[in-house]
């Protein structure tokens, strides 16, 4: 693995969006995993679920039951930012914003405001954007200026990537990771190292990591904030916190092996 191509963050960074192209790259699992692993270390995490079309990450944050406003309250004004924030009743420093449950059609400017209002309120603010790089799409990336590009390793997703990288660049991102997903655990230690290489290749940005294929999300109802908080940690649960730490500065090598 050429190191050089391998990053870490710089701790200043703290608004991250989350994207992929396409669609079942695994994008929000990671967003509601790396968003646990950093509050469960004791930083504060707003994880935002800008897909305001599908919404779905009150599911994978495992507050589907819990979450009494969304962002349509703040933006027609009956709540502020922190007000319609729900708090992760297990994993303290953790709150989700939702999407809304009806239709919106917020400016970009709204999405830039929202986001200066909840970033005073965070260590990270982690987006959560629609798959694909439409209109939709756009709109949550104005909520961010970093990201991190979810792939996994089939040629359309990383071609996906790629162009969803490119057009993060063209927006003006200052930062860009790579995130490969759903890598088979039997791949470890098989020339893994290679094709990681490929990878960042092709999408033409600095790996992250990578987080191993695990059934036990389905087992748990998609509930990913479970499976972060479970005795004893999945490998897809560990590589989560591994992502997690190198986003706060912290030198952690992949496992390779």
């Amino acid at each position: 693995m050429n190191d050089a191509r391998f990053s870490r963050p710089r701790t200043s960074s703290r608004a991250y969006l989350f994207a992929s192209g396409k669609g079942g790259s695994g994008k929000s699992t990671l967003s509601a995993g790396i968003a646990a692993a950093l509050a469960m270390s004791g930083k504060r995490v707003v994880a935002w679920d800008a897909d305001l079309l599908m919404r779905n990450l009150d599911i994978y944050t495992g507050l589907y039951e819990h979450a009494l406003f969304d962002l349509s309250d703040v933006l027609e004004g009956r709540k502020s930012a922190g007000e319609a924030l729900t708090p992760h009743p297990e994993i303290p420093g953790l709150s989700l914003l939702a999407a809304p449950a009806k239709r919106i059609a917020p400016a970009p400017e709204d999405m830039r405001r929202v986001a200066r209002e909840l970033l005073p309120l965070c260590d990270y603010l982690l987006v959560d954007a629609p798959a694909g790089i439409d209109d939709a799409f756009r709109l949550a990336a104005a909520a961010a200026d970093r990201a991190i590009v979810v792939s996994t390793a089939d040629l359309s997703s990383v071609g996906d990537a790629a162009r969803c990288a490119g057009e993060l660049d063209a927006l003006g991102y200052r930062r860009l990771f790579l995130a490969a997903n759903r890598v088979a655990p039997r791949e470890i230690g098989r020339g893994f190292g290679l094709n990681l290489d490929r990878m960042i290749d092709r999408v033409g940005i600095p790996l992250i990591g990578f987080v191993r294929e695990d059934r036990t999300v389905v087992r748990l109802d998609q509930n990913v904030s479970a499976l972060m908080m479970r005795k004893k940690p999945t490998p897809a649960a560990r590589d989560m916190r591994d992502i997690a730490r190198r986003l706060t500065g912290e030198r952690v090598p992949l496992p390779l092996r």
